[in-house]
């Protein structure tokens, strides 16, 4: 199976992918491999930064600053667009190479892709999974874990589909409303699904 994975920001897609890990499934985090990419301030995608962006999103060091690239990018469609497409071509060649491997080895693999929906990756997978939890939760956790006030959040939900879009665009979900042990249930049902159909087939 190769399943992907989105939902809203703060919606708690890392958590489905944890479980999938413990479960020895191959986990693919687009946060994660976007972040590596640009990690080097000698990378060929670093130099595409100075490109459009100038030195405005370097520190001192040279390195690329988080909180820089969100206050340049988030609410900013255009600057959006011209960073998604510095790094999209990367990210589409990391995510397919990763599937490829994962058909070729037979192994389950978990996919964790925010915009998974918005960039139309979804015929790249098996099958998709949306997490949801509601607006009301999903703020009061960005703002006790991330510590995100109410205007960074919305600047960054901007960007992004309603989650019930994604819910509904989506093969299975998950509600993540309750406790760890509540979400591992379904995700326990979820998983004996899939083996129950690939023993029928």
């Amino acid at each position: 199976m190769i399943l992907g994975i989105t939902g809203a920001i703060g919606s708690g897609k890392s958590l489905i992918s944890d479980y999938f890990s413990r479960c020895g499934w191959r986990v693919f985090n687009a946060d994660e491999v976007c972040r590596a990419l640009w990690q080097s301030p000698d990378s060929a995608m670093a130099e595409s930064i100075r490109r459009d962006f100038g030195s405005t999103l370097f520190d001192d060091a040279g390195k690329l600053d988080r909180a820089k690239i969100a206050d340049a990018v988030f609410g900013d469609p255009e600057a959006m667009k011209k960073w998604l497409a510095i790094l999209y071509p990367a990210l589409d060649k990391a995510l397919d190479a990763t599937i490829s491997e994962c058909r070729k080895s037979g192994e389950n693999g978990a996919f964790e892709i925010p915009l998974l929906f918005e960039n139309h990756y979804e015929k790249k997978f098996d099958a998709t999974m949306a997490v949801w939890c509601g607006k009301a939760l999903r703020h009061s956790r960005l703002r006790e874990k991330r510590h995100l006030d109410e205007a960074e959040i919305s600047r960054r939900e901007a960007l992004q589909m309603p989650e019930e879009k994604k819910l509904e665009l989506a093969d299975y979900a998950v509600i993540n409303t309750a406790s760890v042990a509540f979400v591992e249930t379904q995700l326990d049902k979820f998983i004996k699904n899939i083996k129950l159909q690939k023993d029928e087939c």
